[in-house]
């Protein structure tokens, strides 16, 4: 089984230009090779969500998103959220987690 793996690299855009502040590599346990995981990312503080929108673990194409917290200099995968664990799902292919933002 193929394992994807998600490299975030964090810049200071403000007081040092394309200066890099951290870099960390995240994976899922149980991770696909077709989940498309790390589509898409959002870090804010110690926490980052990291998209799976083609993890296909409750329905095909069903989407999945999983939440990282920092402890000290490591990620440790804490939950995963899909469509079905928030509300039941409406459509045979969700794509939960496509996209994300953090405010």
């Amino acid at each position: 089984m193929f394992r994807l793996i998600v490299f975030v690299l964090f810049f200071n855009l403000i007081t040092v230009p394309a200066h890099a502040l951290g870099e960390f590599k995240i994976t899922a346990s149980d991770a696909d090779a077709l989940d498309e995981f790390g589509t898409a990312v959002s870090v804010s503080g110690d926490y980052a969500i990291v998209s799976a929108s083609r993890n296909s673990d409750d329905g095909y194409r069903s989407g999945a998103a999983y939440i990282f917290v920092r402890n000290g200099d490591q990620w440790i995968e804490q939950t995963k959220l899909t469509a079905v664990t928030l509300m039941q799902r409406i459509t045979l292919v969700d794509r939960f987690a496509s996209a994300m933002i953090t405010p």
